[in-house]
């Protein structure tokens, strides 16, 4: 029974911090959050948060303003004029089919959209 109810305390943990995050994601420890998704196998969240961290990281860069009820066609006109514009769309793009249209995802078109994240960040790194 304690080891039970133990368990249902580190889901609660997880899942407020899931919920969350997206409060001040400038400070969330989004690396983690995005290994927490992956491990529980959360294949659409941990595409939801890797689009944040490179929100996250524009933001940082100074190439756009995170706001919390900013929609991604905001952040997009942010973007517009930029090097890196057309990625940036793309990943939006692969983001929102997969996020506001509900479609399923598994491990192997995670890893697929995975990388073209990790691309664009690795572009990100080199201008900042």
């Amino acid at each position: 029974y304690t080891v039970l109810k133990q368990s249902e305390k580190v889901k609660k943990v997880k899942k407020l911090n899931l919920e969350n995050f997206e409060e001040d994601i400038e400070n969330a420890d989004l690396k983690q959050l995005l290994q927490d998704a992956l491990s529980a196998g959360s294949f659409r969240l941990a595409l939801r948060i890797q689009y944040l961290m490179v929100i996250a990281t524009l933001s940082n860069m100074k190439w756009i303003t995170w706001k919390k009820d900013k929609t991604n066609g905001t952040y997009l006109q942010e973007m517009y004029g930029r090097e890196g514009y057309e990625d940036f769309k793309n990943i939006t793009g692969f983001f929102e089919r997969y996020w506001y249209g509900d479609k399923s995802i598994n491990r192997n078109v995670y890893e697929t959209l995975s990388d073209r994240f990790n691309t664009f960040n690795g572009y990100l790194q080199q201008h900042e």
